[in-house]
């Protein structure tokens, strides 16, 4: 179930209601958050459709591009930042270095920074590069599909990378 972050809730008398209410959402995996953005990346769908393809495009240092349905996945000052795939331009910002991790995922680095592509565990969470090192939160696995294209599937929780493509509350049910 998602909300949007308009719902109200009851004022809650004391320390044990909230602890109860908290126990409640994390249990019935209820997710709070804003409107998201187009462009924004989220990892919070059940199966792969266009918005969650990329185009793995290999650059001729080593490094990766990752062309969404609206552009280029990028980080906002290189790392430390939001990721969005809104660019169609490939510059410094839209460029990532592809870790292949022991267990078979992979994780994405930052140009020119420490930090790597994160999907906090969780239902459906924004994504962003702030975190240097790599956890669980940081491994994804590649999908390839018929077309070509490939998308990624977090590690932890199975949810599909998506690039939002219109300025509307996510729904990860699909």
């Amino acid at each position: 179930v998602t909300f949007d972050e308009t719902l109200r809730l009851p004022r809650l008398r004391n320390g044990r209601e909230v602890l109860e209410r908290i126990h409640y959402i994390q249990e019935h995996d209820i997710v709070f958050r804003r409107n998201a953005e187009r462009g924004e990346i989220w990892a919070d769908k059940r199966r792969a459709g266009s918005n969650e393809k990329f185009q793995l495009i290999q650059l001729s240092d080593g490094q990766v591009a990752l062309k969404g349905s609206i552009g280029y996945l990028a980080t906002k000052k290189r790392g430390g930042r939001a990721v969005y795939a809104k660019s169609n331009d490939l510059g410094p910002l839209e460029r990532w270095t592809l870790i292949s991790n022991a267990d078979g995922t992979v994780s994405l680095r930052a140009d020119g920074s420490d930090h790597l592509l994160y999907a906090m565990s969780g239902s459906a969470s924004l994504c962003d590069a702030i975190r240097p090192d790599i956890a669980s939160d940081e491994k994804f696995h590649t999908v390839r599909h018929d077309d070509g294209t490939v998308s990624l599937k977090t590690a932890k929780k199975g949810l599909f990378v998506s690039v939002h493509s219109s300025v509307s509350s996510r729904d990860p049910v699909n």
